[in-house]
C-alpha cells in the first residue's frame, strides 16, 4: 500500500522515523511542504501561517502515485487552529484524494482514546502560546491536560530537530505526575520515537508521539499487525 506523507520542509525525522518502524506492506511518498519561514523561531505565528497554507497543489502532486492513505506531519500547525479545523482538514484531504486522511494531531488523540485514558501529561518542545494552544486542542477532544512540561528554550527549526535525545527523556519525565495516565510527546520533528520504551520503562506509563501514533492509526486503519519491536504500550492494543 502506498502512504503520501506531507512534511514540512525543515523537518529532519518524520521520514526517518516512518522507516523505522519497518512495516513492509506500506510504502512512504513524500512530498516537502511549506507556509513557515525557515530561518524564524517556529512559534505560534509561523505555526498558524503554516496550516492556513493551501495544500491543494501539494494533493495534486501527492496524488499522482494514488496512495491509500495521506498523513499530515505536523503537529503544531494544526494545534494552533483547533479541533475542528483538523478534522475539517483530514475531510478535505479525504474529498480531493480519496483516501484515508490521519493527521498528527488526530493521530494523537485517537492513541490517547484507545488506551481508554482522558488525563495526560504533555512534555512539549514548543514555545509560549502553542502550549496554551495545545492544551486547548486536547480539551475540545475531552482531554485533560493534568500536568506539564516544555522545553524551556526558544528553539530553531533546525535545534528542535537536533535536541538531544537525553533532553527528551527529561522533558518526558519532568511533565508526569500522579494524575496523568500517559506521557504525550507531540512533534513530528523530534527524535522521540527512539526514547518511548526508555520513557515507559521510567514512569511505567504509556508515552505517545506523534508519529508513533501516526504508524498505530495506519496500522489501525488498515488492520495490520504491529512488530513485536516497535516502541510503545499502545501497540498492545492492537
Amino acid at each position: 500500500m502506498r502512504v503520501g506523507v506531507l512534511v514540512p520542509y525543515a523537518n529532519t525525522n518524520l521520514e526517518l522515523d516512518l522507516h523505522r518502524f519497518n512495516i513492509k506492506k506500506l510504502n512512504y511518498y513524500i512530498t516537502r511542504i511549506g507556509g513557515y519561514e525557515i530561518d524564524k523561531i517556529p512559534d505560534y505565528e509561523q505555526m498558524k501561517q503554516m496550516g492556513e497554507t493551501n495544500l491543494t497543489e501539494a494533493l495534486k502532486l501527492i496524488n499522482g502515485v494514488i496512495p491509500n492513505a495521506i498523513l499530515y506531519g505536523c503537529t503544531s500547525a494544526t494545534f494552533t487552529h483547533g479541533l475542528k479545523f483538523t478534522r475539517d482538514l483530514e475531510k478535505r484531504i479525504t474529498k480531493i484524494c480519496g483516501c484515508v486522511a490521519i493527521s498528527a494531531s488526530g493521530a494523537l488523540i485517537l492513541a490517547i482514546k484507545s488506551l481508554n485514558i482522558n488525563n495526560v501529561a504533555l512534555a512539549s518542545p514548543y514555545v509560549g502560546r502553542i502550549n496554551d494552544q495545545a492544551i486547548k486542542f486536547f480539551f475540545e477532544a475531552g482531554i485533560k491536560i493534568v500536568s506539564s512540561s516544555n522545553i524551556g528554550e526558544n528553539l530553531t527549526n533546525y535545534e528542535q530537530g537536533k535536541l538531544s535525545t537525553e533532553k527528551i527523556i527529561k522533558l518526558a519525565c519532568d511533565a508526569d505526575s500522579k494524575e496523568c495516565d500517559a506521557i504525550v510527546l507531540p512533534c513530528t520533528d523530534i527524535k522521540a520515537v527512539e526514547v518511548i520504551n526508555i520513557i515507559e520503562n521510567k514512569i511505567g506509563k504509556p508515552v505517545i508521539t506523534s508519529n508513533q501514533a501516526m504508524i498505530f492509526a495506519l496500522l489501525k486503519s488498515f488492520n495490520l499487525k504491529p512488530d513485536n519491536s516497535f516502541p510503545g504500550k499502545i501497540f498492545d492494543l492492537i
